[in-house]
């Protein structure tokens, strides 16, 4: 497992999308890079050619942070794949994380035309966290999945059993969400792919 000086990134086969965490606080914070152009450019681009997707992150005692906490990242090779698989928690609540790079005749699910980042992400709730779910979801509140702020040019395909909410766009940019759909168990589970439209 890394440490807090650790660097963890994934980026897809043409370079267009760069995948990093870094320690923030108590936890790592990831960030989605896309390039604009699709085009591999070996020399630095300005900061203009990039667009971005960077998590929102929660507090220590959160039990249902914006985005999971994590605190352990390994970086792996598993049936000749890159990963990076991730554990941590924040206040009752402990998470998991599985992210490789997809290709892009792998995509057909999601619609997308190019390589991407697949996230699959699991909760394991108190048995108090599991009722404290339940209100809030009745009350039209999303208490767990992944927050991002940044880009909507970059493009993010939720999978069953997860759903896509898109906040109106704010003055710091487009706040995105996805959120589990099924929340009635201890465990909850969701995933989704993030890509270049």
């Amino acid at each position: 497992m890394s440490t807090t000086s650790d660097i963890h990134e994934l980026s897809t086969a043409d370079g267009r999308l760069t995948l990093r965490f870094d320690w923030s606080n108590d936890r790592f914070a990831h960030r989605v890079t896309m390039r604009r152009s699709g085009k591999h450019v070996e020399a630095p681009e300005p900061e203009s050619e990039f667009l971005h997707l960077t998590s929102i992150e929660g507090g220590s005692t959160d039990d249902f942070p914006p985005s999971p906490a994590i605190q352990q990242l390994s970086s792996e090779v598993i049936e000749g794949r890159q990963m990076i698989l991730g554990v941590g928690g924040s206040g009752t609540s402990h998470f998991s994380v599985s992210i490789q790079v997809v290709e892009q005749d792998r995509t057909s699910r999601t619609g997308l035309q190019s390589d991407g980042l697949h996230f699959d992400w699991a909760v394991r709730l108190s048995k108090s966290g599991v009722d404290q779910v339940r209100e809030m979801a009745q009350r039209g509140l999303a208490p767990l999945g992944s927050g991002y702020l940044g880009s909507r040019a970059v493009s993010i395909g939720a999978h069953a059993p997860s759903t896509l909410v898109d906040v109106p766009d704010l003055a710091d940019g487009a706040r995105r969400v996805v959120a589990p759909i099924d929340l009635g168990a201890r465990t909850v589970q969701w995933s989704y792919f993030i890509g270049a439209l």
